[in-house]
Formats: structure tokens, sequence, C-alpha cells
């Protein structure tokens, strides 16, 4: 499976390999939904129901992001799709009524949290009716660097509760003799001392911020708010200096790419727009 993007582009021009080599820096958004970052770099997104596209400016891989190739399962909610994850809801929410529409009242925004709007979106999230489809999964770290990778200057990652397990696997196998840097990092987690966590895997600010604190601490932090009501925040931390810790830019999906962004190889715009990662 590690090898699958490498040879998919390989059979389009063999005489030329080497035109599918990514940049040796580069950026990353996994789970784009629709939206992603705004980059005068060569982006790498990923998302498991979008096709195999590209230009000499990005590509868009058909694959979930995880700690091991292969496959597995992905429960999209069928109400609200934003809350579809590799990662089942907390299970507490099938006994625990309280838990399941527990909202947390927002400063500034008196009564938010009474709204039937509010109680209604994160019970959906919290509980809707899951249907269960088959994804591939690849390792973000070996997949990059198989392609030349050795930089990301800046890597987003909105996984659904999966967001701390993603980060500790690429920044705790970034040493060795080809190591890959990582600049800075926007990533999504939860405060799970106010609120029930939303997914079955803990996403804890906290346990993040800690982590970088003893594991790496030429990070610095700021947490941005996502969604009040259930404790969610945006975390962005950066080993540059010069970093305003703000939130990356983001722009529509998918790209319009005028005639010239596009590479000579029309396998990558043509019969490679169909082609589906499925499992």
């Amino acid at each position: 499976m590690l090898l699958m993007v490498h040879l998919f582009l390989t059979v389009h021009d063999s005489s030329n390999t080497d035109d599918f080599r990514f940049p040796a820096v580069v950026d990353v958004d996994i789970g784009v939904q629709g939206e992603a970052i705004k980059t005068s770099n060569f982006l790498v997104t990923f998302d498991p129901f979008d096709s195999l596209d590209g230009t000499r400016d990005w590509i868009r891989l058909p694959y979930a992001v995880s700690t091991t190739d292969g496959c597995a399962d992905f429960f999209f909610n069928t109400r609200i799709p934003g809350c579809s994850s590799l990662n089942r809801p907390n299970p507490e929410y099938k006994t625990n009524r309280t838990a399941l529409r527990h909202v947390i009242p927002c400063r500034g925004q008196q009564g938010y949290h009474k709204q039937a709007s509010t109680r209604g979106f994160n019970v959906l999230c919290r509980s809707a009716p899951l249907v269960t489809k088959r994804v591939r999964t690849v390792q973000l770290r070996p997949l990059l660097m198989i392609h030349g990778v050795r930089r990301i200057e800046r890597l987003k990652i909105d996984t659904q509760g999966s967001d701390f397990t993603l980060l500790q696997s690429v920044l705790d196998n970034a040493g060795g003799t080809s190591p890959l840097i990582v600049d800075s990092v926007q990533l999504e987690c939860q405060n799970e001392k106010q609120t029930p966590r939303i997914y079955e895997r803990s996403n804890d600010c906290a346990a993040i911020a800690d982590y970088f604190r003893m594991r790496h601490p030429a990070y610095r932090l700021q947490a941005h708010i996502a969604n009040c009501a259930t404790a969610e925040y945006n975390l962005v931390a950066s080993r540059n200096p010069a970093s305003n810790l703000e939130l990356f830019a983001t722009r529509p999906m998918p790209f319009q790419p005028n005639a010239s962004m596009v590479t000579r190889h029309g396998g990558w715009r043509g019969g490679a727009r169909s082609k589906r990662a499925d499992c």
C-alpha cells in the first residue's frame, strides 16, 4: 500500500519518474473537507473520499491518514458529515443522556447553550446513525519520505479525534539520518475536563500541550476556540520563532488551476481523476 501512489504515478511516464517526486519542502493538509491550506508551497492533501488528482503545485490523495497502511472502517455521520471519523463516537453517549446533551455555556453568547440548534447539532454529532465505509489508510511520514519530502512547513490535521495520535506518529519519528522536519502544526483538540470527549479516542488539549512541553520544547503553542459549546480548540504549534501562531489561511477545494499549472502528464488530470483508492 505504501508504494501505491508511487507506482500509479510512475506508470504514466516510465521514462521520467523524477517528474513525480514531490519537492523537498511541502505543506500538508489532512482532512480537507472542502477547504485546504492557502499556500505558495507544493500542497499535499488527504481525503479518503477524494480522487487522485494533481498539478505541478499540488496533489490530492484519496486516503485517510493513520498509523498503519491498509484499510479501515470509516464511520460516516449521516446527519452531520463533518463529525464523520475513523473513530466511533464516545460509547458513554449510548447510556448517559446527560453526557449526550451536554453543552458548555459560551462567554459573550447568552443563552447559546440553551438554543435548540446548538443542542441538536451536538446530539446529532454524538449519536446520529452511522454508515460504515471501508477506506484506504496510509502513514504520513513514510509516504512523504519515499517521495523525497524532507520538511513540512505547515501541517494541518483535522481528523475528528485522531489528531494527537497522528501528531505523535510524525514528530516522534522525526529523527534519524533522514529526518522529516515539521516547522508548524495546526490540529484540533478538546478540553476533556470541561465536557465528555466526542469520540472513543482521547484527543485532549492538555495532554497535547504536555506532550509538546516534555517531548518537543522547541515548539511554541497558541490555542484558538473552534467550538466553545463542545470545548473544541484549534491548537497552533511552531518551532519557527517568526511565527505569529495564527490559524492557517485556507481556500476552497477543489482548486481550479489554469492550463499553465497543469503538468504535461495528462494522466493526473485525465484518467487519474476517476482512480479511487477503494478497499
